[in-house]
């Protein structure tokens, strides 16, 4: 097996890591006081690192040899060299020129969402490339250089070690990175009647609550509504479109799909997030969202992990019975960061905040949700708010119990002011409406939410 620069920079972080804390904040310390003494010091201590070699090095340059004794120097060393290697090879290796490394020969779709996979992993951990918003705050101190984490110091990668029997699948898409304009978010709360039919059923030794009919008429009128929202999402230029969860059969979610791919010559969302729909494979429930691309090609399907708590006036408790297979799913988009997507309760999930949130570091958390409990929810967002995530929130206005209640929440977290916007159901009578957030492309920015019912404009 062959090895590339790549190698180095996972060995050298697999190391870091094995320290206690303490001593990674000696180190973190040691490194940022001398941090003058990078090049020299790496330059002096390797001939074949050359300061005045341009930037076109990618990760595959270096011989066996050449890379045997860079793993020899990590081998052998437990101080700031190691620390400075690290910030030098972070910075060597041309970041944009080796994009092949870690996409995929094969993209899913014409938009060019390739299946991402890692670019140099072991027992320990792994390592993937680092794309970030165009609104991150420059020269700022993040929780990890806060906490003197010394694998902060690189700007290009993340090193990700211990998901707890968690997997990752990840998207890397490159069709926004030189945009100017916002980036643009489409939801829809879709309808205030709730189109389906449950029973409560008292088992051994879990109760549950099972989804038992869709509403054949009420589906017809959300699909209807669906084709809308699709032609408004692109008239707004929208690069995400993102519905509520559990509002569609299993058979209208097929028709969801046909109806992208029939109309794959308009310009739709680039991303697009169906409602989830809940049912029943081998003995196994799954409450699922389906992403597609513009063309209608499937992407992932996400399947919520955390279940539902239903409790009856008599305090009577039963639990969606939906089985969690440890799966997530990251977009990475250059000029965005990283999308996470999660479905209502997952956000109380320690195990998917610390690997999206620590971890991956995303930018964006979408949360499609059909619930009651707006407060809990609206707590389960503070570690978003610590790690500088923005949020979008899509409820159903079918879960609400009136008028005037938060239905669509965007949280700018990520931003200067942290400001939060939201609209509310109405009091209308529903016809049907959608929300178009635009996130800005400005650290100060304030970004902007509207809502529009559908062909009737805005109100």
């Amino acid at each position: 097996m062959r090895f590339n620069l790549y190698d180095v920079i996972a060995r050298i972080c697999e190391k870091i890591s094995s320290f206690t804390k303490k001593f990674q904040e000696e180190l973190y310390k040691e490194y940022v006081s001398d941090i003058e003494s990078v090049n020299s010091t790496i330059e002096n201590e390797f001939s074949f690192f050359n300061k005045h070699t341009s930037k076109s090095i990618i990760y595959s340059t270096f011989s066996d040899v050449q890379i045997n004794i860079l793993f020899q120097f990590i081998e052998n060393n437990c101080d700031k060299k190691l620390l400075f290697l690290l910030s030098y090879l972070d910075n060597y290796i041309d970041f944009q020129k080796s994009l092949d490394s870690y996409c995929q020969n094969k993209c899913i779709n014409k938009y060019k969402l390739y299946s991402f996979k890692t670019i140099s992993n072991n027992e320990h951990g792994y390592l993937i490339p680092r794309f970030y918003s165009n609104w991150t705050k420059k020269n700022c101190n993040s929780p990890d250089t806060l906490m003197k984490n010394p694998l902060s110091i690189m700007r290009h990668y993340l090193w990700i070690d211990n998901i707890n029997g968690w997997e990752v699948w990840n998207v890397y898409s490159n069709e926004w990175s030189n945009s100017k304009d916002g980036f643009i978010i489409a939801c829809s709360p879709l309808t205030k009647s709730i189109p389906f039919s449950y029973k409560l059923i008292k088992e051994d030794p879990v109760n549950h609550f099972y989804l038992t009919t869709y509403d054949k008429r009420q589906q017809e009128e959300l699909f209807t509504r669906i084709n809308s929202i699709l032609d408004i999402s692109n008239e707004h230029k929208a690069n995400v479109l993102l519905f509520p969860e559990m509002l569609l059969s299993n058979e209208h979610l097929k028709r969801f799909n046909e109806l992208i791919s029939t109309h794959w010559q308009n310009d739709y969302p680039k991303i697009i997030c169906s409602p989830s729909s809940e049912y029943k494979i081998k003995d196994r429930w799954y409450n699922r969202l389906s992403v597609f691309d513009n063309y209608g090609n499937r992407v992932f399907s996400y399947n919520k992990n955390v279940s539902y708590e239903h409790k009856t006036t008599d305090n009577q408790v039963f639990f969606e019975p939906i089985c969690s297979d440890k799966m997530l799913y990251i977009i990475h988009i250059n000029g965005v960061g990283r999308i996470g997507i999660i479905i209502c309760a997952d956000i109380f999930s320690d195990d998917i905040k610390e690997i999206l949130y620590e971890k991956y570091k995303i930018s964006i958390l979408l949360v499609p949700s059909f619930t009651n409990g707006r407060d809990q929810i609206s707590r389960g967002f503070a570690r978003c708010l610590e790690n500088s995530i923005d949020v979008i929130w899509c409820n159903s206005c079918a879960a609400l119990s009136k008028d005037n209640q938060i239905v669509v929440k965007y949280m700018a977290y990520g931003h200067n002011e942290k400001i939060e916007r939201y609209v509310k159901r109405c009091s209308n009578e529903c016809l049907g409406c959608i929300v178009i957030i635009e996130i800005s492309n400005d650290y100060n920015g304030e970004g902007k939410i509207s809502k529009k019912r559908i062909n009737l404009g805005e109100y």
